[in-house]
């Protein structure tokens, strides 16, 4: 999940402790998006520290890419946040799901996600992408292995809308 930096950390820090404490097959990977690093500093300082016991075990990551990293306008930072992401997820689990910073994850959820899948696979569906949600890239699992791909075509279109390019890169990949 992406976190702006400038917002107030509590309901992130929520749903990410009640994620980390529910779900033993779940890793969250938060991302900092640009911001001044004084507020930057700030948030860390509120977000990590209820945090800590669940990144010490590895089960929350939080990435903080330096703002030099980010080409200047008209380049779309969310273009940028979700390459970064991507590159750090990839060789962390066979699958990829992306949600928003509120999302709260039902019991179960992840079991039936993982039988789901089983089930396709045994059926010999030969699938990239299965969606929870029509819009954008979250509410997506994907194949971790397809992410760095995704991410360097993110990066070619810096000013084309990620959703768009998502779509565009399953056609692509999936043909």
């Amino acid at each position: 999940m992406a976190v702006d930096p400038r917002q107030d950390p509590a309901a992130a820090v929520q749903a990410i402790t009640k994620m980390a404490s529910e779900n033993s097959q779940i890793v969250v990977v938060v991302v900092l998006s640009k911001a001044i690093a004084t507020v930057k500093k700030r948030f860390l300082n509120r977000f990590l520290a209820p945090l800590q016991r669940f990144a010490e075990d590895g089960k929350v990551h939080v990435l903080n890419p330096p703002d030099s990293l980010y080409p200047p306008a008209p380049s779309r930072e969310d273009n940028f946040v979700y390459a970064f992401l991507f590159m750090y997820v990839a060789p962390l689990s066979d699958l990829f799901m992306m949600m928003e910073p509120d999302s709260i994850i039902l019991p179960g959820f992840c079991s039936s996600v993982k039988n789901f899948i089983a089930s396709k696979e045994a059926e010999g569906a030969n699938w990239l992408v299965t969606s929870f949600g029509k819009l954008g890239l979250h509410r997506k699992i994907l194949r971790s292995k397809h992410l760095p791909r995704l991410a360097e075509v993110l990066v070619l279109f810096p000013t084309a809308p990620p959703d768009a390019l998502f779509w565009g890169f399953v056609d692509i990949v999936g043909n």
